[in-house]
């Protein structure tokens, strides 16, 4: 079981690593 902030938190870092190697893929 994980605490709701900590899984916001994982899951806001998978976005963000997720959308900044989109951008160094598409630039």
């Amino acid at each position: 079981i994980v605490e709701p902030f900590t899984a916001h938190y994982v899951f806001a870092l998978g976005v963000a690593r997720f959308l900044s190697c989109a951008h160094w893929v598409l630039q």
